[in-house]
């Protein structure tokens, strides 16, 4: 019995690690006897992937082993033909590399997956409990910055309530409420 994943004629828009991701183009002005293609990706990790040439088609794939070795996060990728010292840019745009659940721990909500905005919130909040650092700050810097703080860690809890319903369907009727100077 042989298996076979079906490439797909787009460019992936989501990759998740661990998987064989394939995809097939074909273009009539580049040849894939003649031409090479690599595709780029730059995101929090980097990969260049060479397309190999099955008649006038080009076929990439990404390895199960490649994919996983890649970073969670938004990508950047780009497409280029090659012949000798010529070289063309096809095509660009964006994918994100997601963690597969399979990877993840039965007790999901246990662990923290984390999010950027409280990765930053943690950040700042570290930087501020810094007493030395804070005393040669000027005033409004540090007023700036405090505010930034807060803000910061009103969306955080907003990110926390979204979640939160999502997994409960619940909400946790917080109102939050900023006043400001006229």
């Amino acid at each position: 019995m042989t298996i076979e994943i079906v490439a797909e004629t787009n460019e992936p828009s989501v990759i998740y690690q661990g998987e064989t991701v394939i995809w097939q183009k074909t273009w009539s002005d580049y040849p894939a006897g003649d031409w090479t293609l690599n595709y780029e990706l730059r995101g929090p990790s980097s990969l260049t992937v060479t397309a190999s040439a099955t008649g006038d088609t080009f076929e990439v794939t990404i390895s199960a082993t490649t994919s996983a070795t890649l970073s969670v996060g938004d990508y950047r990728w780009q497409s280029a033909v090659t012949y000798g010292t010529l070289r063309k840019v096809i095509a660009q745009g964006d994918l994100t590399v997601q963690r597969d659940i399979a990877e993840i721990s039965a007790d999901f909500h246990g662990i923290d997956v984390g999010s950027d905005m409280k990765r930053v919130y943690s950040e700042a909040v570290q930087i501020l409990s810094n007493r030395a650092q804070l005393n040669q700050m000027p005033a409004d810097e540090l007023l700036d910055r405090l505010d930034f703080v807060k803000r910061l860690g009103w969306e955080v809890m907003r990110e926390q309530d979204r979640e939160q319903r999502k997994r409960d369907n619940k909400t946790t009727n917080k109102v939050g409420v900023r006043f400001t100077q006229s």
